[in-house]
């Protein structure tokens, strides 16, 4: 059985992909980078690469069957997502701003932002393909007749 992988679908997968990237690249770094703290260490982190899991998942089951709330229930996943991951952000812009001390020259790693990415790809190709699955026609499929003579 082979896999059909529209670009929507591939978005998804790739948009996946990006947010467990991010969820294993450090979040922060402390001494100019030095020391390394990545999502995976936390709970919140490990969330986000489940997150991520799921939406590549759902991208493979988008490429193999086309049910209709799949797309609409990605787009939505891909929301909830993206409120926890500007969550997250807030968190480390306070932890930035406030929690760490100058003298260990904290800066935001690069995984939440790989992450958002991800997540807006996700999201992305959630609604293309809500939009393409909507103006395509309904098929219907008539079983073929038995000619008894």
């Amino acid at each position: 059985m082979s896999v059909r992988i529209d670009r929507p679908e591939a978005a998804t997968l790739a948009g996946g992909a990006l947010v467990m990237l991010g969820a294993w690249l450090p979040w922060l770094t402390l001494f100019a980078g030095l020391q390394r703290y990545g999502g995976l260490i936390g709970a919140h982190g490990r969330l986000l690469f489940a997150g991520g899991a799921i939406a590549v998942v759902a991208g493979l089951a988008m490429g193999r069957r086309h049910p209709r709330w799949l797309p609409r229930a990605t787009v939505l996943f891909g929301l909830v997502l993206l409120g926890f991951d500007l969550w997250l952000l807030d968190g480390l812009v306070e932890t930035l701003r406030h929690g760490v001390g100058a003298m260990l020259v904290p800066r935001p790693g690069p995984g939440l932002f790989v992450a958002s990415l991800g997540i807006a790809l996700v999201i992305v190709g959630g609604l293309e393909l809500v939009r393409t699955r909507h103006n395509e026609p309904e098929v219907e499929v008539r079983q073929p007749r038995c000619n008894a003579h």
